[in-house]
């Protein structure tokens, strides 16, 4: 989950924003576009202020609980987007619009569409009225199908780790090399970066119940917090290497597969069992035992 620190837009996507907003101008919009960041760089913000831009509202406001003819607003339900909000969008394209601005349907987390939903999407994608323009907002491009990402014009802000760094400063939060890469150059994660990355549980893991601290994961952004764990484990390999065997890197390898795989599980099946998944994790890490991962630098 993104943590906004300020109502002003970001500075990172701020020459994106520029660019759209001079295609605009110049009548030259694509009709599909793809807004492309990263997770914790503010890609829902991006978003809402590029569906402001060309509708014509204040550049602040929360465009997805806006009433408005020519928005229609889709988000997962769940775990994914599906075929019946997609049937929505179809419908809401061959709407008449009103003349004064574009028709915008935005697409939050597109990454999400499953396979109906994406196809579905291709035929507005492909042949939209006139005056629509479709913008799918996505961390996860190459999660798309290929069939939709090449009719979707992709733009990308300018995701610069100096002036993130320099943006958190100004805000007051200092964070070491380590802690900003055990977040994933994240800045919006920045001001919980001792809930949200992992080297804040080290004892944690160690020490108190296994319920207990799944509750305090599942309390928060559990994919994000289980992308922060790998994270950690491949910077304290990269910082500890010496003192590690070989048996212990395919121990560590081992279970950074079943890491992946439950972050997986997680953030894309409707079924998972999140607790029992989390549960596992914690119990094989305390079953590695390893001082060099395990223990606080």
């Amino acid at each position: 989950m993104e943590a906004a620190f300020k109502d002003e837009i970001y500075p990172w996507n701020q020459s994106l924003l520029d660019k759209l907003d001079d295609l605009r101008i110049r009548g030259v919009l694509p009709h599909a576009i793809a807004l492309t960041s990263k997770e914790g760089w503010g890609g829902a913000q991006l978003l809402n202020v590029v569906c402001n831009l060309l509708l014509g509202f204040e550049s602040n406001s929360e465009t997805s609980t806006r009433a408005s003819g020519n928005l229609l607003w889709i988000a997962p339900e769940g775990a994914v987007i599906k075929i019946d909000q997609i049937r929505s969008v179809i419908e809401f394209a061959y709407k008449t619009s009103r003349a004064d601005s574009y028709k915008v349907i935005a697409i939050s987390e597109g990454h999400l569409l499953n396979v109906n939903a994406a196809n579905g999407l291709l035929k507005i994608v492909e042949e939209p009225p006139a005056g629509t323009i479709v913008v799918l907002e996505t961390n996860r491009w190459a999660n798309l199908p290929a069939t939709l990402r090449s009719r979707l014009h992709r733009f990308s802000p300018d995701l610069s780790i100096s002036q993130a760094k320099n943006w958190l400063a100004q805000a007051g939060i200092e964070l070491s090399d380590q802690q900003f890469a055990e977040i994933g150059y994240a800045p919006l994660l920045a001001q919980n970066h001792e809930s949200l990355g992992f080297s804040g549980y080290l004892d944690l893991t160690g020490e108190r119940k296994v319920g207990e601290i799944v509750d305090q994961v599942l309390a928060q952004d559990t994919v994000g917090w289980l992308g922060n764990w790998y994270r950690f484990i491949l910077g304290r390999i990269a910082l500890k290497r010496d003192l590690l065997e070989e048996a212990d890197l395919r121990r560590v390898f081992d279970f950074c597969d079943e890491l992946i795989f439950s972050r997986k599980e997680i953030e894309y099946s409707n079924s998972a069992n999140k607790r029992l998944l989390v549960e596992r994790l914690i119990i094989m890490w305390r079953g590695l035992n390893i001082d060099a991962l395990s223990k606080p630098v």
